[in-house]
C-alpha cells in the first residue's frame, strides 16, 4: 500500500462497534445491535479480518434457548426455566431478567 493505513485507529473503531453492540444487546435493543454487528463485520472485513461462524451458531443456540426460557416462564414452567438457566450457566452464559426481555452475556 501507497499510503499510511492507520491500523490502530481502525482496529479502534472495531473495539467501539463491538462494545455498542454488546451494550445495544444487554440493553434489550436487538435492531440496533444486528446493525452494529453487521458494522462489525464490514469493518472487520475491510481490515482483512476473518470472523469465524461460530459465534454467531453459540449466538443463535442462546438465542433459542432464551426464548424457549422465556416461554418457560410464560407458561409458569418454572422448573424447566430453571432447568434451561443452569444449562446455560453452566456453559458460561449469564441470563439477566429486564423490563425489556431476557438479556444474555457471556459471564
Amino acid at each position: 500500500m501507497d499510503d499510511d493505513f492507520d491500523t490502530p485507529a481502525a482496529v479502534a473503531v472495531l473495539q467501539v462497534l463491538r462494545r455498542d453492540a454488546n451494550t445495544a444487546l444487554d440493553d434489550g435493543r436487538t435492531d440496533d445491535a444486528a446493525t452494529l454487528i453487521a458494522e462489525v463485520r464490514s469493518v472487520a472485513g475491510a481490515l482483512g479480518l476473518e470472523l469465524t461462524g461460530a459465534t454467531l451458531e453459540i449466538e443463535s443456540d442462546v438465542a433459542d434457548l432464551v426464548t424457549q426460557r422465556d416461554a418457560a416462564r410464560a407458561a409458569k414452567d418454572w422448573a424447566g426455566a430453571d432447568r434451561i438457566r443452569d444449562e446455560l450457566l453452566a456453559r458460561g452464559i449469564v441470563l439477566e431478567d429486564t423490563p425489556n426481555g431476557t438479556v444474555w452475556r457471556q459471564g
